[in-house]
């Protein structure tokens, strides 16, 4: 029997993927700054309250979204004790939703995808870090602060058509960025 908590975060899971698939839909006839919370709702057919619930606004949306790509990618690649092929996981997971990305990455309201994106980047990375039981000391957190920073602009550019490649070529890129030092900590 599952409990009362697991129900509710799959019932919040399942209203944000609805609320993300009507925003796309919503993006078919207006653009992201133009878009409002009213438009998304309508589109999803669920309410206003039950939008406010999930998320905060449509930056908000984005960003909780973003970030469960960003978890599952790194679950999947953890259970299969492959570490580098986290970045060919997620760019998979964003490649249907690349130009929903791109529309809000551009946009110059609120907090825009590109710096929660680096900060969930960051922070999993941290997490799995000390999960592990390693340890990075000033100058490798920086790294993996600038690493992370390297990934969301690649991944920004891929999401605007500013670099061509598949899914993999751009994993790829992403990866190979990646300094030593914390491809020893991380990949291990």
């Amino acid at each position: 029997m599952r409990n009362r908590s697991s129900i509710s975060l799959n019932k919040k899971t399942n209203n944000l993927h609805r609320f993300i698939a009507a925003a796309y839909t919503c993006l078919e006839r207006t653009t992201f700054d133009k878009l409002t919370v009213w438009q998304i709702v309508s589109e999803a057919g669920l309410s206003r309250q039950t939008f406010y619930r999930c998320c905060n606004n449509k930056f908000d949306l984005l960003n909780r979204y973003i970030s469960e790509l960003i978890e599952l990618s790194f679950n999947r690649a953890e259970k299969e004790g492959a570490m580098s092929r986290f970045p060919e996981y997620l760019v998979r997971q964003l490649e249907p939703e690349r130009e929903l990305f791109a529309a809000a990455g551009i946009s110059g309201e609120y907090e825009s995808p590109v710096s929660t994106t680096k900060r969930s980047l960051y922070n999993r990375f941290m997490k799995y870090v000390f999960e592990n039981g390693c340890r990075m000391d000033r100058y490798q957190e920086d790294l993996l602060d600038v690493y992370c920073e390297a990934f969301v602009y690649i991944l920004r550019r891929w999401c605007l058509h500013d670099i061509e490649g598949d899914s993999a070529d751009i994993a790829a890129r992403i990866l190979d960025m990646m300094p030593v030092k914390i491809k020893k900590i991380l990949l291990l």
